[in-house]
């Protein structure tokens, strides 16, 4: 259950950091953090191979494409072939927030108190009337509860992972564009090392002024 919040003040260090909307990383997440990188939302398996899927960079390799920091999925549909559907846009999907929680758990002194915001446009979430972190573009509905809150909408039928959260301390902030393929944490050097080196996860370093469209 999400436990809702009108404390929407708690946000504005954040929109006070954001760059313009579409400008860049910086308008996903905000200014100050020593690092950044951009976590892919993984490849859904494709009719011609249900129960498996390539990675990100398997399908560079096979689209003859160099995977960067600001590629896009569409450049690499095809060396997708019918092996591979493209990765949920606006949500993390479960098995990839779930480690990700692993590794943000640790990274932050406050993982009890965490904040959790959810687009408006997301109405399936149940936010109820009331006040709105201003973001342009994208007002969020704000939720407050340990790090472990962040899978509250994450499994059946909503599938809805937050858009914008960050845990008490500021250690780290995670935000999903609601239109990209993948999801972007600003935080120390040393987690976004470790979210890179994480096996189970496809994360690769941005910088905060890099132009991203997915």
């Amino acid at each position: 259950m999400i436990s809702w919040s009108d404390e929407v003040g708690a946000a504005d260090w954040i929109v006070e950091r954001l760059h313009p909307f579409g400008r860049d990383v910086g308008s996903l997440v905000p200014s100050g953090f020593a690092a950044c990188c951009r976590v892919l939302h993984p490849v859904q398996p494709g009719i011609a191979a249900p129960g498996a899927a390539p990675r990100w960079r398997e399908l560079a390799a096979a689209a003859g494409v160099e995977l960067r920091a600001t590629t896009r999925f569409e450049a690499l549909r095809s060396g997708a072939g019918g092996l591979a559907t493209a990765p949920l846009t606006g949500t993390i999907a479960p098995a990839t927030l779930a480690r990700l929680l692993e590794l943000l758990t640790g990274a932050t002194t406050t993982p009890e108190a965490c904040w959790l915001g959810f687009w408006d446009g997301f109405a399936g979430v149940g936010a109820p009337a009331g006040p709105r972190v201003a973001i342009s573009e994208r007002p969020l509905a704000l939720a407050r509860g340990p790090i472990g809150s962040a899978f509250a909408a994450a499994g059946p039928p909503l599938h809805q992972s937050p858009t914008l959260w960050w845990p008490d301390d500021r250690a780290w902030c995670v935000a999903t564009e609601v239109d990209f393929h993948s999801t972007y944490v600003g935080g120390s050097a040393e987690l976004c090392r470790r979210l890179i080196d994480a096996a189970e996860l496809e994360a690769l370093p941005v910088a905060l002024n890099a132009h991203v469209t997915d």
